[in-house]
């Protein structure tokens, strides 16, 4: 996020795939790449992408029963279906 705060989206896109090749024995940690990868993309404006990434995290933390963690998705969620339909 530190990347995006300075505008430096490619460096932090990389850095999210990066660390989901990092995660194939990790299902919560794959849940938190995607996660990462949806936040990049909203903050790039990537909206419809950033959704998608959003949704597959959110099934990646229902599948764990990780409550806290679809919560937060949700929230993102909802941003991001805001920022959509206002057609930021």
């Amino acid at each position: 996020m530190l990347f995006c705060s300075e505008g430096r989206f490619d460096d932090a896109n990389a850095h999210a795939e990066h660390a989901k090749s990092h995660t194939v024995t990790n299902p919560l940690n794959l849940g938190f790449a995607m996660e990462l990868q949806a936040r990049v993309w909203y903050k790039e404006g990537r909206l419809e992408e950033a959704r998608s990434e959003a949704l597959r995290a959110v099934d990646a933390y229902e599948k764990l029963g990780a409550t806290k963690d679809v919560e937060d998705c949700r929230t993102l969620l909802q941003k991001l279906d805001t920022a959509i339909a206002s057609g930021q």
